[in-house]
């Protein structure tokens, strides 16, 4: 068995997997948000955000001791990625016995895509992996060449930058839509007019995707519900009525809407504005979700 550690700017996930006939299975998956993303001083990791880091590490580790594993690895995205002291936090992992390496947004991008197109069993589609701190787009153009690219829009970053209160204020969500209406813009034009081919389905990954979907299917989002969430069709025209309600009300009451849990309700309105404004300004009108991400895409990977 591997196990794969994903260090985000949000989170910090476990996945232990088998790997038999070139096929990846789930074994375990476990989760702990640190928003190791979230920091007064800019480009700066927090110093208790990394122990809580630190501590989900440990918890990982002895889950892997307790099942006879020897082949852990780590990887940290955004938040590591952009940090000044990056260097004492990576020694810091590799001090507790675990590998660990920072990836490059470009890498981040093929690795999500490569773990979607495992999990859909195809490679014709745009695949779009919303983070804490980073968005990756990803496609295969009509070279055949797979095209990634990662760009600085996040729920924990958009949600600390501009989300300052309990409910956001209309200047609030207004700032954030028109940013996002330009950096969307952008993205557009720097990855090209074949993106939107026709009948190419835009894929979402990540935690705020697959919270959305489980409040369009109308179920807890945990493991135990994973199969109705998975392959998930939501509507965009559900996601933009959603996102209007999720504006309006507290993290008290955006915590009550069957499918979201406290931590992601704190970030859920900017992830749900980022995936509306996407997938509008892409010309979508579907988002298909799906569970398949860089995690499985790092194995695959490194068994091959």
């Amino acid at each position: 068995m591997i196990a794969v550690i994903d260090i985000g700017s949000n989170s910090i996930r476990l996945l232990i997997a088998e790997v038999k006939d070139g096929q990846i299975i789930n074994v375990s998956t476990d989760r702990v948000v640190t928003r190791l993303g979230q920091s007064k001083v800019l480009n700066t990791l927090d110093r208790a955000k990394m122990q809580k880091t630190f501590k989900a590490l440990k918890r990982f580790k002895d889950q892997c001791k307790s099942r006879g594993i020897k082949r852990i690895y780590s990887f940290a995205t955004s938040a590591v990625r952009e940090a000044d002291n990056r260097e004492q936090f990576v020694s810091e992992v590799r001090n507790m016995g675990i590998p660990c390496q920072v990836i490059s947004g470009q890498r981040e991008a093929k690795l999500s895509f490569k773990g979607a197109a495992l999990a859909l069993k195809t490679e014709d589609f745009v695949m779009m992996d919303l983070g804490g701190g980073s968005l990756e787009l990803c496609y295969k153009n009509n070279k055949g060449e797979i095209f990634g690219r990662s760009y600085k829009i996040g729920a924990v970053r958009y949600t600390q930058k501009f989300i300052k209160s309990d409910p956001p204020q209309k200047e609030e969500i207004s700032l954030l839509k028109s940013n996002l209406a330009e950096e969307i813009k952008k993205i557009k034009k720097n990855i090209g007019g074949d993106v939107t081919r026709k009948g190419l389905p835009l894929v979402a990954v990540g935690g705020t995707a697959f919270a959305l979907a489980a409040v369009y299917q109308k179920v807890q989002h945990d493991r135990k519900q994973q199969e109705k969430i998975v392959n998930t069709k939501m509507p965009i025209s559900f996601l933009k009525e959603l996102t209007t309600k999720l504006e309006s009300g507290t993290i008290l009451e955006r915590e009550k809407i069957l499918g979201l849990h406290r931590q992601r309700a704190e970030i859920i309105v900017a992830g749900a504005n980022i995936l509306l404004t996407t997938a509008s300004k892409l010309g979508y009108n579907i988002l298909l979700v799906t569970d398949g991400d860089l995690r499985q895409g790092f194995i695959s990977e490194i068994a091959n």
